[in-house]
């Protein structure tokens, strides 16, 4: 496959999630696919298959995301692609159930074959999803960063 329907796919991705039309994102999968979510989060691991994706991994984390509310991608950039992998980063604006705001940033690999994603590793601030989704409690630093301005891509 080509660099530039590698990106399309990956756009196709992010614009699916961000109007919500999980049909259409559901079709950008293999059956086979291979989903790594990183972390030691109850969610962290590989998931195998398109139907575990769609049928056990995606509900439980959704049951926890208020999806009226929330903007899945907000702003992403493609930070590399070639002819059978991209990369990038994306924004969210999520509000769990419970009211919490969950502002993620996810750095997303997909490995794509024969023009569907076959293997996806997903990075994420996984202290962020752990107290604002699962009800976890992590104390914090008091100590403010020294770094000379905001995170931004």
């Amino acid at each position: 496959m080509r660099r530039e329907e590698n990106i399309q796919i990956m756009e196709a991705y992010y614009q699916t999630l961000a109007d919500s039309d999980f049909e259409a994102f559901a079709d950008l999968f293999s059956e086979d696919v291979l989903y790594n979510v990183s972390g030691t989060t109850e969610i962290s691991g590989q998931w195998v298959g398109k139907k575990v994706l769609f049928e056990v991994l995606n509900p439980y984390v959704f049951k926890f995301i208020d999806a009226e509310r929330s903007k899945m991608s907000t702003k992403r950039k493609i930070m590399c692609a070639d002819d059978n992998c991209v990369v990038s980063i994306n924004e969210a604006e999520g509000i769990s159930t419970d009211g919490n705001n969950y502002p993620q940033r996810y750095c997303v690999v997909l490995t794509i074959k024969k023009n569907l994603i076959s293997e996806v590793h997903e990075f994420f601030d996984t202290a962020l999803a752990e107290t604002a989704l699962f009800g976890a409690t992590i104390k914090k630093s008091k100590k403010k960063s020294e770094a000379m301005s905001d995170f931004n891509f």
